[in-house]
């Protein structure tokens, strides 16, 4: 037998009183049993519902009713089903009631739901539809099958109540929880009492702690601004007497007893019967270091402008005023503190240097550049002090307005010093000269009796008695050291002068410069082949460059013992630097002697075998030095020597 419309609506009241939300189910119970009335059928004598309208209007402000057969098909709705989902009844009546939440939920949730209602157990749950416009509506659901005395499923009852506006609320504060928990800064909610109510995931971070171990756990705890809860309460009477709120420092205690320091603007709020402080903490502990930091520079920077005698002020251009450092006064030979003004620094300024250095302070104004100048001014005691100024424009703005940033070095120490290596360099200088002419006199005087011996020895030879062979024997070789004497002589000259004769740098060409050079060398020896590389032009000291490789080309020259002597003269480029190469195919030099060749006076083969003074390439060496080049044997495998001369470009 099919339910009575008594025992449906029982049935409904019975599944609403499970609600949890027991405000809504009252009011259902009391408007259905207030204004549903029935009356009995004469030919079934059965309750027969009579208004359904009654009953519609009576719940529509808070209840969506909706009539569903067991195929999922909607029989019928109320009013306020039609008006919240803005469906009429063509749209709604016989359609599939699971076509408002198409899209809305995955198939097994959907799938869940009819699968307990139809098996005959009440659902109860959220769901949402969509409504004609497009709104998605959060409903709070309770779906109850309605069966027969022989418990068959007749259809089903579904009520809705709208969640909608609770579900935005839920879903805004959700979203603004999850803001605050990705703040840099830590949130403190805390009661009347001292007791953390609500933190961040920020707050818990910097504390160390789970948020929920911090969440009831007393602000005392956490807080080294307050030891006792006397403290905490005259903090909280403090925030309350400041609506609108202050910024507090404090000193934040981490779970494993570290602190650090925390800025907080707080500021007190009442919900309801009880009141509370929210507190926005920032960790400013690096700040805090900065600020240390700070302090100290400008400590360092202080006693590093009394140690160098430096001075830093700046000049107000409109009001002619000055602001200087502590050491100012002293740098420039004042007094005192006091007497350091724009004014007397004028008129301590020297005399002959006052114009140049008005004509740069202006020139600073008004081209806005920075200006150096050195100049003088007298102490208090009438003595000379040399400074070194910078000054520049540090507020740009019409030709007379700003503020001059300046800095003024006391150099009196050095320009001094300057002086005196002046004066050292001159007397160098004129040592120098003295020596080159006792170097000159004392090579003639050597040379005289060396040539005055060898006059006697021809006048000897001229004289020969008949026993005159072996003393022609004698005679060459007293004649041979005579020269080679005069040679070593000639060699100490050579040596002392190479370098002095330094010139400027300037362009020329290579090229030029090593054709003259082995045109001179094939006069000589027409026998030896010279081949020249492609050659670059250059920037160095040219008579330096022509004598390192004249000394090379003659030596490659002199010793070359080969039949078919040959010279070849490569370059090669590399960034930064010229690589030259002097390579000859004489019998080369073994590598034990490649340093000692570079010595004065060392030769490799006996000068009874070949004269020679050892002294060219220690010309060269000493000449490569002096230039910042390089000067080094090439170890080959093939017989010859090759000579290495590196020269950075300038």
């Amino acid at each position: 037998m099919a339910p009575s419309l008594r025992q449906e609506i029982q049935c409904i009241l019975n599944s609403l009183e499970n609600q949890a939300d027991k405000e809504v189910y009252q009011g259902v119970r009391d408007a259905i049993l207030k204004h549903a009335f029935f009356e009995t059928d004469l030919e079934t004598g059965s309750d027969r519902y009579i208004d359904f309208k009654g009953l519609s209007s009576a719940i529509e402000s808070s209840v969506l009713l909706a009539k569903v057969d067991t195929q999922g098909n909607i029989l019928k709705v109320n009013d306020n089903f039609y008006v919240l989902t803005g469906f009429d009844s063509e749209d709604l009546l016989g359609k599939p009631i699971a076509m408002l939440s198409s899209g809305l939920h995955d198939d097994e949730y959907l799938s869940t739901v009819w699968d307990k209602i139809i098996h005959g157990s009440v659902w109860r749950g959220e769901i949402k539809k969509r409504a004609k416009n497009g709104e998605i509506l959060w409903l709070n659901a309770t779906i109850v099958p309605v069966v027969d005395d022989e418990g068959v499923i007749q259809h089903f009852i579904s009520m809705y109540i709208d969640i909608s506006k609770r579900k935005k609320a839920e879903e805004d504060l959700e979203l603004m929880l999850q803001m605050v928990n990705l703040s840099n800064d830590a949130i403190h909610v805390v009661k009347e009492d001292g007791t953390l109510f609500y933190v961040n995931q920020r707050s818990a971070d910097n504390l160390g702690y789970k948020r929920q171990d911090l969440i009831g756990k007393s602000v005392l705890e956490t807080e080294e601004k307050f030891p006792d809860i006397a403290s905490w309460k005259r903090h909280v009477e403090e925030v309350k007497s400041k609506p609108e709120g202050f910024l507090s420092e404090g000193v934040n205690i981490r779970e494993d007893g570290s602190t650090f320091a925390v800025e907080a603007n707080v500021r007190w709020m009442r919900l309801g019967d009880d009141g509370y402080i929210v507190a926005v903490i920032r960790d400013i502990s690096e700040r805090k270091l900065n600020q240390e930091l700070v302090v100290k520079t400008q400590y360092i920077l202080s006693e590093a402008q009394m140690l160098a005698n430096i001075a830093s002020f700046e000049v107000d251009l409109d009001k002619g005023t000055i602001l200087h450092s502590d050491n100012a006064w002293k740098v420039f030979g004042f007094g005192n503190k006091t007497d350091f003004s724009v004014e007397n620094l004028i008129h301590r300024v020297h005399n002959e240097d006052i114009d140049r250095i008005r004509s740069s302070w202006f020139e600073a104004i008004v081209e806005h550049r920075t200006v150096q100048a050195n100049f003088r001014v007298r102490d208090n005691e009438g003595n000379i002090q040399y400074l070194h100024g910078i000054a520049r424009l540090l507020n740009y703005g019409n030709e007379k307005t700003g503020t001059m940033i300046c800095t003024a070095q006391n150099i009196s120490g050095s320009e001094q010093s300057r002086i005196v290596l002046e004066r050292r360099t001159k007397e160098l200088e004129h040592r120098n000269a003295e020596l080159d002419q006792f170097a000159q006199i004392v090579s003639h005087d050597l040379k005289s009796p060396l040539r005055a011996i060898y006059n006697l020895s021809e006048w000897i030879k001229e004289a020969k008695t008949k026993n005159g062979e072996e003393m022609d024997v004698h005679i060459a070789m007293l004649q041979k050291r005579i020269q080679r004497m005069e040679n070593l002589v000639n060699g100490i000259l050579s040596y002392s002068s190479a370098g002095k004769n330094k010139q400027d740098t300037s362009f020329f060409s290579a090229s030029e410069v090593l054709s003259d050079l082995c045109e001179s060398y094939r006069n000589i020896n027409p026998n030896v082949r010279i081949i020249l590389d492609d050659l670059p032009d250059m920037h160095e000291d040219r008579l330096a460059f022509e004598q390192v490789f004249s000394n090379l080309i003659s030596n490659a020259v002199k010793h070359n013992t080969n039949p078919n002597p040959e010279v070849v003269i490569r370059y090669e480029f590399e960034p930064g630097e010229h690589h030259f190469f002097v390579e000859d195919n004489g019998p080369g030099i073994e590598p034990d002697f490649h340093q000692k060749i570079f010595q004065i006076f060392q030769t490799l083969e006996s000068r009874d075998q070949r004269e020679n003074t050892g002294v060219g390439l220690a010309i060269v060496k000493k000449i490569c030095d002096e230039n910042s080049w390089n000067v080094q044997i090439i170890q080959r495998n093939n017989p010859g020597t090759c000579f290495a001369i590196h020269i950075p470009i300038r």
